[in-house]
């Protein structure tokens, strides 16, 4: 038991008795931090426990074999869409892939949505003119105003959009031959009505000049 003057100061009897409430009261300020900090907390928390959450289902669904519900008897029209501005690195490869997708070429049609300002647009025609002159059903299409950025020239392409699906990929994306062949069976189910496909990453490749082999300068 500590025994003290009830009029000594608050200091003193913090170190008497180790009650840091006799140095500082809470006032209304500082109820708000107090509450505003603990509910901050307490979304991060639900926050964790979601992330945990997903982590428990794909365990537990890893293993699980995910297959179309069945298959379309006629392979219905897909529009293919790819937004791009000012990528030209990337453009004559995502136009190569796609045309040289293993899908019946009248099934397909194909969209260039190019916003660019670059270099990219001349690139971006030319893939799609020789490929034109192949049969396929591609169109180059440029806007002058990017209202709405990528997902603005993606609505002004389903203006004209001839397919009863549409397939998006961004200018640094590289499909597989067979992509849509196994992506379009599942929407056999009525339920489904999005399917993204796994990203992956091209190794990425650095070349620098041995010790030994010379002045490159």
């Amino acid at each position: 038991m500590v025994i003290f003057d009830p009029a000594a100061s608050g200091y003193e009897k913090f170190v008497r008795t180790g009650n840091l409430s006799y140095l500082y009261q809470m006032d209304t300020f500082d109820l708000v931090i107090v509450g505003a900090y603990f509910a901050i907390l307490a979304i991060l928390s639900f926050y964790g426990l979601h992330r945990y959450m997903m982590v428990f289902l794909f365990n537990k669904h890893k293993k699980r074999q995910i297959v179309p519900k069945s298959h379309f008897e006629e392979l219905p029209r897909v529009t293919i869409q790819l937004p791009a501005y000012n990528e030209m690195y990337v453009m004559e490869r995502i136009i190569d892939a796609v045309c040289a997708f293993d899908y019946p070429h009248d099934k397909l049609d194909i969209q260039v949505l190019d916003d660019s300002t670059d270099e990219t647009q001349r690139i971006a025609r030319n893939a799609v003119d020789r490929w034109r002159d192949l049969g396929l059903d591609i169109h180059y299409i440029h806007r002058d105003d990017r209202t709405g950025f990528k997902a603005g020239a993606l609505e002004n392409g389903l203006r004209t959009a001839k397919g009863e699906f549409v397939a998006v990929f961004d200018a640094d994306f590289v499909p597989e031959p067979d992509f849509l062949q196994k992506s379009i069976h599942y929407f056999t189910d009525q339920e489904v009505g999005l399917v993204q496909g796994r990203w992956e990453h091209f190794e990425s490749r650095l070349l620098v000049p041995h010790q030994n082999a010379g002045d490159f300068s």
